[in-house]
This record gives structure tokens, C-alpha cells and sequence, in this order.
């Protein structure tokens, strides 16, 4: 509502000591008071404020209710991996081996719901680098993590059984039990730090190795792939046999190359027959190159020698 003075019209009056309001007619044809219009605005300002200072508060209780499920989740983890290393198989208890595995069993269920879970982004996995019974490993870039917990078989085959989390391009999260069709040992074996080989391809390697017996080893180089939706895995090479016919395993991050020399005794009698108190022995040589996304071999050879 404007409100005027006849005094400021210019429009005459005899009563010169009184002061006259009037009202202005708004364009609209109807009266308008500034003061209700200004009330209404604010109030206006006020309920929109309100309105999102409570959709913030509700989704922050949200958030803080999930991330708190979640390490309560974790918290139940850490539970379940000390009862684990309470658990031996060479106990003399007679239900040991049942309650070794499903008490594993319950340990990989809780791994899998809280790795996959995509709010996990937000937690330092880190914290389970103290427990004796779970290897942990993770690349750089925390984009790929491996959890290995030992089977307790209680034989000379000391198997893992393994899970990777894994973070795609795409911001998706996924976990799940590691292995493959092409060998037993990847499924058995326990996995050291994945290294970025080509960031702008999200590929990388990685190796791993399970003790099959008192003086027998597998050893594998992988590589993997974050792809849009999945992870690939490719074996690069492989070693099975004695432990100590295993000269060298072992990637160069700088050359991109790895590289992997062993031994083997020769299978012929002939080969075999101590000469001098020395025998002949079969040695392998293989070196692979990154290259055109992939690892190529790009040297190999076998000999002969008398040690």
C-alpha cells in the first residue's frame, strides 16, 4: 500500500494543520499493501530456507545412519577374524574343521555385503592390515584390493581363499571371490601389492603364490584390466615346481618387463647319471615386455648345463 500526503499532491486544503493519508491505487486495479506484499516474501524466503535446511538434515542423518551400518558391519568383521585365529586344525577338538569353515564362511559373506557395497568408498580398508589371519593388499590408487584368508587345512598345501574389490571407471564398486578356469593356484593363492602398468588403459599387474608342498611353489603374474563394467584378468606366465629351482620372479615397473628364469632337472636317465658328481640340469628363460596394452614375450630360451 502506497500511502501519500495531499500536501505532496499539491492539492489545496483549509484544514492546513491536519494531515491527510490516501490511498494509491495499485495498476491492478486492486489495493496492494507494500507491507503485506513484503511480509508475504519473506515468509516466502523463510519456508523455502526451512524446507531445505531439512531436506539437508535428512539426508545427512541418512548418510551418517548408512556409514554407520557400515562399521558396525566392519566392527563385526574384525569379530569374526579374531574367533578365526582362535581356531587351529590341529586342535584335538573333533568338530575343528567344521568350525573352521563356517566360521571362514561367515568372514567371506561379511567381506562380500560390506565390499560391495558402494558407500565403502568413504572407509580406510587400511585397518585390516592388522588382522594375522586376512592379507590385505592394494594398489596405489586403491582401485584394487585383494583379501586373502588362509583355509587352515592343516597339510603341506597352504591354499588361501581369496576376494578382490575392485572400483570401475564408471564409479561402480564390486567384490568377489577371485580365481580362474586356466589353474588351480589362482584361486589358492595369497596376492602382493597390484602396480598401475597403464593408467590410461586401467591395466595392471600383479603376482601372486601358494605353497603346494614342504618345498613346492606356484607363482603367477596376472594382468588386469578395470574395464567399463568388469575386471578382466590375463595370465601372463606361471611357475610350478621346487621352490628352489625358482631363480627369478620378478617385475621391473620402470622397463614395464617381467621377468622369470627356473630350473628343472632333466626327465632323461641318461641326463641324470651323476658325471663327476655333477648332473645336467634344464634351464628356462622367459622375458615379456608391456606393449600395444598387452605383456609380449619377447625373449626365451632353454638350455642345457652341467652344474
Amino acid at each position: 500500500m502506497i500511502r501519500l500526503k495531499i500536501s505532496d499532491l499539491g492539492v489545496a486544503t483549509n484544514r492546513l494543520e491536519t494531515t491527510t493519508w490516501w490511498h494509491a491505487r495499485a495498476p491492478s486495479g486492486g489495493f496492494k499493501s507494500i507491507g503485506l506484499i513484503y511480509l508475504s516474501l519473506m515468509l516466502r524466503n523463510t519456508l523455502t530456507i526451512f524446507l531445505l535446511l531439512l531436506f539437508t538434515f535428512s539426508h545427512a542423518q541418512k548418510k551418517t545412519k548408512k556409514k554407520d551400518n557400515i562399521q558396525h558391519r566392519i566392527e563385526r568383521i574384525h569379530s569374526s577374524l579374531e574367533s578365526y585365529s582362535l581356531l587351529s586344525p590341529f586342535s584335538e577338538n573333533e568338530q575343528r574343521f567344521n568350525l573352521i569353515d563356517s566360521t571362514r564362511n561367515v568372514i567371506i559373506e561379511q567381506l562380500l555385503q560390506v565390499l560391495n557395497d558402494p558407500a565403502i568408498i568413504h572407509y580406510d580398508l587400511t585397518a585390516f592390515l592388522t588382522e594375522n589371519n586376512l592379507s590385505v593388499s592394494f594398489s596405489s590408487d586403491a582401485r584394487i584390493w585383494f583379501f586373502s584368508i588362509d583355509e587352515k587345512t592343516g597339510g603341506s598345501y597352504r591354499t588361501s581363499i581369496t576376494l578382490i574389490h575392485y572400483r570401475l571407471p564408471s564409479g561402480k564398486v564390486h567384490a568377489e571371490i577371485f580365481g580362474g578356469a586356466s589353474s588351480e593356484a589362482i584361486a589358492t593363492s595369497v596376492y602382493g601389492e597390484p602396480m598401475l602398468v597403464d593408467s590410461a588403459q586401467h591395466k595392471y599387474i600383479v603376482s601372486g603364490g601358494v605353497m603346494t608342498c614342504n618345498t613346492c611353489i606356484a607363482q603367477l603374474a596376472m594382468l588386469l584390466t578395470l574395464e567399463t563394467d568388469s575386471l578382466r584378468a590375463e595370465m601372463i606366465t606361471m611357475y610350478d615346481g621346487r621352490s628352489y629351482n625358482l631363480e627369478a620372479f620378478e617385475y621391473f615397473p620402470d622397463e614395464k618387463e617381467m621377468l622369470c628364469d627356473y630350473l628343472e632337472e632333466s626327465e632323461d636317465p641318461d641326463l641324470q647319471i651323476a658325471e663327476n658328481d655333477k648332473r645336467y640340469r634344464h634351464r628356462y628363460h622367459s622375458l615379456f615386455k608391456y606393449m600395444d596394452e598387452r605383456f609380449v614375450q619377447v625373449e626365451t630360451c632353454e638350455y642345457w648345463f652341467k652344474e
